[in-house]
């Protein structure tokens, strides 16, 4: 459908202006609200993502199931610290509901349909497998997109220390966690209808977006750990589908 394709340009655009922008710290304060439409916009295309794959009705339920169980773990992880550790968001995500970003919601369909896709385009057969490898590039997003959010740009606070930019190890436990118990989910209830090559590879494309302008901003404030690691495994992973694409060829 030609929005759903006008949607993805839109982004291109978007994430363009975006990484010099807030690279730069150009970002002026009555355009905050930027950021949540950036973050919302990207979690659009990750449900536009299932909707092509799993159908209408399948596609929607997936990322509802995402927005609200990620959303009530945020909720329980921000105000008790239940889940991933002591942390509270500011503002610059606002709007926020019940002291949660809007916007985390749909960060999280994006980040399960971006890992997906990679994982999907692997060559992979076993179920539980293909969930482990999609929940650990879950989690190497959050190496870049968490020191950059936290120690930058105050996105969130975290009010308890940890050996990787003061970030808890807890956290990214969690993190690994939460999209492996909804990989599994997704693989075991729902039926996917067919491979949206087109949509697939978009979705690489998202992820290696998104981590290159964290791994940017990074970068240039000195996080370099937090950059190399990431980028490396997007390295690793792109030779593997690369080489899986010549041997099915």
């Amino acid at each position: 459908m030609r929005w759903q394709h006008s949607i993805f340009y839109f982004f291109l655009t978007w994430y363009s202006f975006g990484v010099i922008l807030v690279g730069f710290n150009l970002l002026p304060t009555w355009l905050e609200w930027a950021n949540s439409v950036f973050i919302i916009t990207a979690g659009v295309l990750g449900i536009i993502y299932f909707v092509r794959g799993f159908g209408s009705g399948q596609g929607i339920t997936i990322s509802a199931l995402i927005f609200i169980v990620t959303f009530i773990v945020e909720y329980l992880g921000s105000t008790h610290s239940v889940f991933f550790g002591s942390y509270e968001y500011t503002q610059y995500f606002a709007p926020n509901l019940f002291g949660v970003p809007i916007a985390i919601g749909f960060a999280w369909i994006m980040v399960l349909a971006t890992s997906d896709a990679i994982a999907c385009a692997l060559p992979l057969t076993n179920r539980w497998i293909k969930s482990i490898v999609a929940s650990l590039l879950a989690v190497v997003f959050d190496l870049v997109l968490d020191p950059v959010s936290f120690k930058v740009k105050n996105y969130w606070i975290w009010e308890q220390g940890g050996y990787y930019y003061d970030i808890p190890y807890t956290n990214f436990l969690d993190w690994f966690l939460t999209a492996l118990v909804l990989h599994l989910i997704i693989a075991r209830l729902f039926k996917k209808r067919h491979a949206d090559r087109l949509w697939q590879q978009r979705m690489v494309l998202l992820y290696g977006l998104m981590i290159g302008m964290f791994a940017f901003i990074a970068l240039l404030h000195a996080l370099y750990l937090a950059a190399m690691i990431p980028i490396i495994v997007v390295a690793v992973v792109l030779l593997f589908m690369k080489k899986e694409h010549s041997t099915l060829q």
